[in-house]
């Protein structure tokens, strides 16, 4: 069955969710989880803090897309921002670039030193937020350390 990623938008006590699409409508909905497979302790207190404090969730406006030439050329910009790379389970890699397009093409045509880690992971979906040059290291810390990453510490 193909199914494709529906990006959503939810607010939800900060948790995000996917809804895979197939061609007669909604699927199912999917929590992100942590790489453990289930919401860890201190990732639930993350979100629980940042609900009460009404901060969005992690890439909230760009819920995901898929990492494919095709998704990468319709989706990702040609700017400076972070981005997340996932597999609708757990989150893979998080990371930030000058030109984000540009990124993710390394990444999913193997050009780039986290390719090989990504692959194993089997990356499906991305998304970014778009953020200046001065602040970018300082939110992929944020969201690495929220998310928690496999790949970000190899």
């Amino acid at each position: 069955m193909n199914s494709t990623l529906n990006p959503v938008d939810t607010e939800s006590a900060g948790t995000a969710f996917l809804c895979e699409m197939t061609s007669a409508g909604p699927m199912s909905m999917k929590r992100f989880l942590s790489p453990q497979g289930s919401m860890n302790a201190r990732a639930a207190a993350t979100r629980s803090r940042r609900a009460s404090e009404n901060t969005p969730p992690a890439f909230a406006r760009n819920s995901g897309f898929e990492f494919t030439e095709r998704g990468i050329a319709a989706h990702a910009p040609r700017e400076s921002g972070v981005y997340g790379i996932f597999n609708g389970e757990r989150w893979i890699y998080v990371g930030e670039a000058a030109d984000i397009e540009a990124q993710l093409y390394a990444h999913l045509r193997g050009e780039s030193e986290q390719s090989c880690w990504i692959r194993t992971q089997y990356a499906c979906y991305f998304a970014f937020e778009l953020w200046d040059e001065s602040a970018r290291a300082l939110r992929k810390k944020a969201l690495s350390a929220e998310l928690d990453p496999v790949c970000n510490g190899i």
